[in-house]
């Protein structure tokens, strides 16, 4: 998780996800919401989470590839599009 505040990198931190069985697709959301998240950053997403992260107000940006730094400065940039339903996976 990474905290961005005016522009910048505030703070950087990792936060446990539960096991997939344990609350499936809907236990990243929860998870993220409590820690009050108001945007992810994912290189792909399926139609079920991006609902339930719409519904919490957590908005679901599409990545750049693999380097984080360069994934986090396009976000802070503004340049990394919002992924819609019509982007999410369909299997």
């Amino acid at each position: 998780m990474i905290d961005v505040v005016g522009g910048e990198v505030t703070e950087v931190a990792v936060l446990q996800n539960a096991p997939h069985t344990e609350g499936g697709c809907m236990a990243p959301v929860l998870t993220l919401a409590e820690h009050n998240v108001d945007a992810i950053v994912v290189d792909g997403i399926g139609r079920r989470p991006l609902m339930g992260f719409n519904q919490v107000g957590i908005a679901v940006h599409a990545g750049v590839g693999s380097d984080v730094r360069m994934t986090v400065q396009a976000f802070i940039a503004g340049g990394l599009p919002v992924v819609g339903l019509e982007g999410a996976c369909q299997h």
